[in-house]
């Protein structure tokens, strides 16, 4: 009997220990991802205000990829 309770309960405690490493995994992944992406258009950004505008249309072609 008490291995059966001991069993069930490190089983509970177990998956909940995967969803919750699996859900901050996700999070994080997003999190950093939306960093990057901000990082990236903030950089783009920069790169056209010094061309000017020269290569403009070559710009917003590599940006629209990342949209």
């Amino acid at each position: 009997m008490r291995k059966r309770v001991f069993g069930s309960i490190f089983l509970t405690a177990l998956v909940t220990l995967l969803l919750s490493v699996s859900l901050m995994i996700v999070a994080i992944h997003f999190g950093l991802s939306g960093n990057a992406r901000s990082r990236l258009e903030d950089e783009c950004t920069s790169i056209l205000r010094m061309t000017d505008g020269e290569d403009a249309p070559v710009l917003h072609e590599i940006g629209s990829g990342y949209a």
